[in-house]
């Protein structure tokens, strides 16, 4: 299998009356990683910086849900609805649990599913995102939010030199502060769970 964004092949799953667009590379023992998109974002916009360092150890699914990009119908107009989609998704490619990056909009939808399928994420990195109604999120630095959070999540307030994350930036700015072996770190730990 390829392990490379650039080069794997778009390939699509009907469910039903809905036809998802999706790509699937690379290889390893890693648990199947689920890559969540941000608002109208498609296949190609994930950046290969991002991903392909991760499908040295694992497979790679990015998904487009449905009416964005290549997938068919519309696009649902609420978190949940999009969650069922993803659902959808993943039944039919018959993955059962798998571990998720959902960034942005992405994240909203990896959470929105966790809580409506505990079961099915073994891991989840939420990126650039908060949940509905995430009041003072910017803040999360916060002793008084901080108390809400598990203590092994980590949190991005700042990025290293002290430069804020900006909204409408490329994910590449933030994710390129992520280093691939603290990624890779966050998706291994306690492999048992």
């Amino acid at each position: 299998m390829t392990s490379s964004n650039v080069t794997a092949a778009t390939r699509f799953l009907e469910v039903g009356q809905q036809r998802y667009a999706y790509r699937r590379f690379g290889d390893g023992p890693g648990h199947p990683l689920l890559f969540l998109q941000h608002f109208t974002g498609t296949l190609d916009n994930w950046d290969p910086a991002v991903t392909d360092p991760l499908a040295r150890g694992r497979e790679l699914i990015l998904f487009e849900n449905a009416g964005v990009g290549r997938s068919t119908g519309s696009v649902p107009t609420t978190i949940a609805g999009m969650a069922q989609h993803a659902f959808a998704f993943l039944d039919a490619l018959k993955l059962g649990r798998c571990d998720v990056l959902g960034f942005s909009l992405g994240g909203m939808i990896a959470q929105q599913m966790a809580l409506d399928r505990p079961t099915v994420f073994r891991r989840m990195v939420l990126v650039g995102t908060a949940p509905r109604g995430g009041e003072d999120i910017m803040h999360l630095g916060k002793p008084s939010l901080q108390v809400h959070l598990p203590a092994e999540c980590p949190v991005l307030t700042y990025l290293p030199g002290g430069e804020r994350p900006l909204p409408g930036r490329p994910m590449t700015c933030l994710m390129s502060h992520i280093k691939e072996q603290q990624l890779s770190a966050l998706l291994s730990a306690d492999a048992n769970r």
